[in-house]
């Protein structure tokens, strides 16, 4: 597991959840304040995500850190979000997969987990409430 991951796998245990998202992050501290709900994770390292599981999360990373087969692991998990933040351009995007129009082919695609990854960027203003809250 991920750094800090099994803390809140054990509260996932007692039937308990963070209040509000959890921070994956894949390139250190994230922000000003650690609520104790960030995970800290190496981009080419493979984890048990199955913690995530209903959760709100937000994804750390930089341009070109190769985050992108981790964040298909993480979205496989079935979270209830999944956003990615860039830490250096301060702009965020919520991940979807890109679904073949196929009805067999995504099936088969998401099977053996080769879906991609479909960013939809953040407006402007969510971009900015966010980098105030000190990311």
């Amino acid at each position: 597991m991920a750094t800090n991951a099994a803390r809140i796998a054990e509260l996932r245990k007692e039937g308990q959840h963070p209040a509000s998202w959890v921070l994956i992050s894949f390139v250190g501290r994230a922000g000003d304040k650690d609520d104790g709900f960030t995970v800290y994770a190496q981009p080419d390292a493979e984890y048990d995500w199955r913690w995530v599981v209903g959760l709100d999360l937000v994804a750390f990373a930089r341009k070109g850190s190769g985050v992108a087969d981790s964040l298909k692991r993480i979205r496989n998990a079935s979270p209830k979000s999944l956003d990615l933040w860039d830490v250096d351009l301060k702009a965020g995007a919520s991940i979807g997969f890109d679904f073949p129009a196929a009805h067999a082919e995504a099936h088969r695609r998401a099977r053996t987990g080769t879906l991609g990854i479909e960013l939809i960027e953040w407006s402007p203003q969510q971009c900015e409430e966010f980098a105030r809250r000190g990311f």
